[in-house]
């Protein structure tokens, strides 16, 4: 009798148990639609970019009428049954698609086929440091062993803290896949850039230009599918030295002389197609002054251009946003309307 009345309760508990969860969905914390049947009609916002392409106007030289968001969805093979629809709110920037919840699975995927995933772009940090011959040399052997050049930036950045070197320059751009990031800083020097001969009085008449002296950095950057590399296009110019004035003698013949004052420039230039990992930093060049202001000078200093580069990813703004029952939401949209 006692084990009878043992696997009874035995039996309440975990029948009874076993037979309610099979009558419960199981809740997912991500997704708001599990909990919902598949013919349910909600009213679904996804925040969107304008160049969209649904509720544009025409090409001006086009007989066709504009295409509605509903247009572009149903391109893509939605279709829009009595009591469903997809509008484009353009005061709050919201695509607002009226349909059942089994259909959105679809919608999320055309979605993200039209806008494509989250932005991406890389944050670029140049660094040029000064330092003696001798330590630049150590520095850059430490580049040979390895792909990325960590451990020489690390290096130079040591000498920096205990005196040996110093960053003379640096600046920070961010570039975004595609298209071609430029910084720039310095002044304005007027350098002649060639003459003119001028028949009335004889001589040679200069022409002026403007020629930006300091530091200029443009980048091209390519993010690779993974996110973990980049292949980078760059051109580096820096201006190392103040201009020198100096003067220029031109012979116009007959024992004839003409001088000009023009300026020399000191400028450090590289330009080279780079590959590296996200987080990462390269040795650009290392520039080597051949003419130092003292002749007599018996420490030459050399300049290191160190670039890192990190790819940021912006959070996708395509995703879904409000979940409302439909009649009521359609009611609200059509009195913004």
């Amino acid at each position: 009798m006692k084990c009878f009345i043992i696997l009874a309760t035995l039996w309440l508990c975990f029948g009874l148990g076993f037979m309610g969860g099979q009558g419960l969905e199981k809740k997912s914390d991500t997704d708001p639609f599990s909990e919902l049947p598949d013919t349910k009609l909600i009213t679904v916002e996804y925040k969107f970019p304008y160049s969209f392409g649904g509720d544009m106007p025409a090409e001006e030289d086009s007989e066709k009428p504009r295409k509605s968001a509903q247009d572009v969805l149903e391109s893509y093979g939605v279709s829009f049954p009595e009591g469903t629809s997809a509008d484009i709110d353009r005061v709050r920037g919201v695509l607002v698609v009226t349909h059942t919840v089994k259909v959105f699975e679809r919608i999320d995927e055309i979605i993200e086929s039209i806008l494509g995933g989250p932005q991406k772009q890389v944050f670029f940090e140049l660094r040029i440091l000064e330092m003696s011959r001798e330590e630049a040399e150590r520095v850059e052997e430490l580049t040979k062993p390895d792909f990325k050049h960590d451990k020489a930036f690390q290096a130079a950045m040591e000498l920096v803290e205990t005196g040996k070197a110093r960053i003379i320059a640096a600046t920070s751009v961010i570039g975004r896949f595609g298209q071609r990031s430029k910084s720039e800083t310095g002044e304005e020097v007027m350098t002649v850039e060639g003459f003119d001969w001028n028949e009335t009085t004889g001589l040679l008449v200069p022409r002026f230009s403007a020629r930006q002296c300091g530091l200029k950095l443009e980048l091209d950057p390519v993010i690779s599918g993974d996110d973990l590399s980049i292949d980078l296009s760059c051109a580096l110019e820096y201006h190392y030295r103040a201009p020198v004035s100096d003067v220029m003698k031109i012979s116009l013949g007959s024992g004839k002389e003409q001088e000009f004052a023009i300026h020399r420039f000191f400028v450090d230039r590289v330009a080279s197609q780079q590959t590296f990992l996200t987080g990462s930093t390269l040795l650009l060049g290392r520039f080597t002054d051949r003419s130092p202001e003292d002749p007599s000078a018996k420490t030459l200093l050399d300049r290191l251009a160190f670039l890192t580069g990190t790819v940021q990813m912006a959070e996708s703004t395509n995703r879904r946003r409000v979940i409302e029952d439909a009649p009521a939401k359609r009611e609200n949209l059509e009195k913004e309307k």
